[in-house]
């Protein structure tokens, strides 16, 4: 959810020490707290996660979950206007481990993709695995697990 512009609510980023556990875990719905500060002045609230497939609606109940998560930790959050919520997709393998590596039967097309939720957490790893087997060193970490040929 985005808030309305309230300059000075909040300056950083604030994440729940528990945010990894309770917000990337395989099953049921999952909420975590999460706030951003946009140089606009609004406030970005998150983080939900639900495993619907294409099903792109808003479940008012995950929603209302993840606002009373983020107003425990920063109650100032319950007179802000909200002005939008959206879905956002976590693109993932059916393993839950990326493709990073070659594509099978194409050997000049590289992969990064499948990270579901964890892309930017994981983007330094997986730039690294993939830069060294592009240049054909050998690699800080086994890339098999994550070979776009294991499927």
């Amino acid at each position: 959810m985005v808030t309305d512009r309230v300059p000075g609510l909040c300056r950083h980023q604030i994440v729940e020490l528990g945010y990894v556990q309770s917000a990337h875990t395989l099953g049921d719905a999952s909420v975590a707290f999460n706030v951003q500060p946009r140089s606009t002045g609004q406030v970005l609230i998150g983080s939900s996660r639900e495993l619907v497939g294409w099903d792109a609606s808003i479940n008012r109940d995950v929603l209302g979950r993840m606002l009373r998560r983020a107003v425990s930790f920063v109650p100032a959050l319950a007179e802000v206007p909200a002005l939008r919520t959206w879905t956002g997709f976590r693109p993932a393998t059916p393993d839950h481990r990326p493709f990073i590596g070659v594509w099978p039967n194409m050997p000049r097309l590289w992969i990064a993709a499948g990270h579901e939720g964890l892309g930017i957490t994981m983007a330094l790893g997986t730039g690294r695995l993939l830069t060294d087997l592009i240049c054909g060193r050998a690699p800080g970490i086994d890339p098999t697990p994550y070979s776009p040929a294991r499927v």
